[in-house]
């Protein structure tokens, strides 16, 4: 963070976060997704967001769903927000993304 690249300090967070899911260690990546979580949002890095509260969203679902709602509804209006800037091949790939649609689902 002290080389002033918020957008890479909060693309770093999110792969350190799942990185610590994938050795067994989800309660260490929580505080660095939402620390990813505050960068990305603060400075419109939409594709560093949606990611950040779709794992955020996965890892709360067992202990706190109304939290984990909440981040699968951001993240989900975040992907529409990213599909609104598509068209044509790109606008139909993203709808067709099976994670996409597994996070809409989840929102609704």
């Amino acid at each position: 963070e002290a080389a002033t690249a918020p957008r890479h300090v909060a693309k770093s967070l999110l792969f350190v976060a799942v990185a610590e899911i994938q050795v067994g260690r989800p309660d260490s990546a929580i505080p660095r997704l939402r620390r990813s979580l505050m960068l990305s949002t603060s400075m419109g890095f939409l594709a560093v967001a949606w990611p950040a509260h779709a794992v955020l969203a996965a890892l709360l679902k067992g202990s706190d769903p109304q939290a984990a709602h909440q981040h699968f509804v951001q993240a989900s209006e975040i992907t529409k927000a990213v599909r609104d800037g598509l068209t044509g091949e790109l606008a139909r790939r993203w709808d067709a993304r099976a994670d996409i649609m597994a996070l809409h689902k989840e929102a609704s």
